[in-house]
C-alpha cells in the first residue's frame, strides 16, 4: 500500500510540476481595419499580433463573417505558443444592409365624424434582410374637434434605415 500511495504521490507531483508551463508576459495588437462592411462587399481583415518577449507573431483567423447575410459577427484570432499555451483575440465586424424597409399604410375609415372613434389600421412592413424591425407611432388625433391629423409611422430595420410614413385624418362636423 505504501508503494501505491508513494507511486501516486510522484505521480501527482509530476502533474503539477509539468502544469506549471507559464507564457511570459504578452501584448495583443487588434490592427486597425473597417469592421463595417455593406451586404455582398468583401471583408478585407486587418489581422491581429501578439507578442511575446519582443517577438511580433501573426495570429491565425478562425472564422469569417458571412457577407450575404446582415448580422454581427465575432472574428476570433488564435496563437499557440509553445505547444501548451493559446492566446486569443476577438474582432467583431458588422455586415450591414444600406436597403430601406417597404412600408405600406394599411387601407381603413381616415375621414369620421366629430366624437367618433378612430380605428388606426396601421402600416404593413417588410425587409428583406432585419429579422428585427421596430414601429414607432405618433398621432395628434383629436377626434372631439374638426381638422386634419397626422398619424405619423417610423418604421426602423436594425441597422436604423428608416422609413416614415403618414395617414392623414379628417374630423368633420
Amino acid at each position: 500500500m505504501k508503494k501505491i500511495m508513494s507511486v501516486i504521490l510522484f505521480l501527482l507531483t509530476f502533474l503539477l510540476i509539468s502544469c506549471n508551463n507559464e507564457i511570459p508576459p504578452y501584448e495583443i495588437e487588434l490592427l486597425a481595419g473597417d469592421d463595417l462592411v455593406y451586404l455582398d462587399e468583401e471583408w478585407v481583415d486587418a489581422g491581429c499580433n501578439v507578442m511575446i518577449e519582443d517577438e511580433t507573431y501573426q495570429m491565425t483567423r478562425e472564422n469569417d463573417p458571412i457577407t450575404n447575410r446582415a448580422n454581427e459577427y465575432l472574428i476570433k484570432y488564435t496563437y499557440e505558443y509553445l505547444d501548451y499555451y493559446e492566446v486569443t483575440c476577438l474582432r467583431i465586424v458588422k455586415v450591414s444592409d444600406n436597403q430601406f424597409p417597404t412600408v405600406e399604410i394599411n387601407p381603413g375609415v381616415d375621414t369620421i365624424k366629430v366624437n367618433e372613434e378612430h380605428e388606426d389600421m396601421g402600416v404593413t412592413y417588410e425587409d428583406d434582410f432585419s429579422i428585427s424591425i421596430t414601429v414607432e407611432v405618433v398621432s395628434d388625433v383629436d377626434t372631439s374637434n374638426p381638422g386634419t391629423y397626422s398619424i405619423i409611422y417610423k418604421v426602423t430595420d436594425m441597422d436604423r434605415n428608416q422609413v416614415i410614413v403618414t395617414r392623414v385624418v379628417t374630423v368633420i362636423e
